[in-house]
């Protein structure tokens, strides 16, 4: 859950991580713009309040969610 939205989180070849509301399909409610390339993983952590993400650019990148 992600300020009390329960979410699912989505990465891409085009680098961007989308969240969604599972509750209204389809309904995207965040992008982030994480990588120059692909996305090959991405995690949250616990509380759902930080969010990892690893991609074929080599980098990793932290965000924290609201």
């Amino acid at each position: 859950m992600v300020s009390g939205t329960p979410v699912i989180v989505s990465a891409g070849e085009d680098g961007c991580v989308r969240l969604w509301d599972v509750r209204r399909h389809p309904a995207q409610v965040g992008e982030l713009r994480a990588h120059s390339a692909a996305i090959a993983t991405a995690s949250l952590g616990r509380g759902h309040q930080l969010l990892a993400t690893g991609g074929d650019d080599h980098a990793v990148r932290l965000f924290a969610l609201p």
